[in-house]
């Protein structure tokens, strides 16, 4: 079975390569699709706006979930959402096994330090207020081995290695990387954005690879 997971559309922002997403969501093959989180970016639009702006978006979605199992895992910027416009169920994380190998799917905001928590919004507003404003935004400018995804990378590790997993998969930090076994004996892997990187991740037969498409 091939299993793609994808985390942080943020659709809604006006920083998502919204032509890009929606090409990969009509042109994708697999067997089971999961949204890791911050699929739909509620901090800067509400559902009503999503949905009129960018209903081409949910229809992709809803045509795989049609003809295939799709998973929903809220994030930090969906989690308020108390039924995402998809057919399909919403949850916290994800659980599948893969040629054996037990894989655990979140999103990792649950990993977040309490100032984070405190400051991300109204870090998330003033961002929207630079891109409007000046044409850029902190995505443009970010190191994807702040202490964030480093911080996110050994919690989760040490978290779902202890547990007896062979794997974690996660999104939020907005950097897409792949480590292989070695911490815990646990293999990690961040889906990355669409927002910088249009990455995801593939799982078939066990295997994990971190994958992106090329923008146009």
């Amino acid at each position: 079975m091939k299993t793609v997971v994808l985390s942080d559309a943020h659709v809604g922002s006006c920083e998502t390569d919204y032509a890009g997403l929606h090409a990969f969501l009509v042109n994708l093959d697999c067997d089971r699709l999961i949204l890791a989180g911050d699929f739909l970016d509620l901090w800067e639009a509400d559902l009503a706006k999503i949905r009129a702006d960018h209903a081409d978006i949910i229809a992709a979605v809803n045509h795989l979930a049609a003809r295939l199992p799709v998973v929903y895992v809220t994030g930090n910027h969906d989690e308020q959402l108390s039924a995402p416009p998809f057919n399909c169920p919403r949850q916290a994380f994800y659980e599948l096994d893969s040629a054996g190998r037990k894989i655990m799917v979140i999103h990792g905001h649950e990993f977040d330090t309490a100032w984070w928590r405190l400051v991300s919004r109204p870090l998330c507003l003033a961002n929207r207020w630079l891109w409007k404003t000046l044409g850029f935004s902190y995505t443009d400018v970010c190191n994807d081995g702040r202490a964030a995804v480093v911080n996110l990378r050994k919690k989760a590790r040490a978290t779902y290695g202890s547990r007896g997993y062979g794997a974690v998969i996660a999104g939020h930090v907005h950097a897409p990387e792949h480590c292989l076994p070695g911490v815990n004996g646990i293999e990690y892997a961040n889906c990355g954005d669409w927002k910088k990187h249009d990455s995801y991740v593939v799982i078939e037969d066990g295997r994990i690879e971190l994958q992106s498409i090329t923008r146009a």
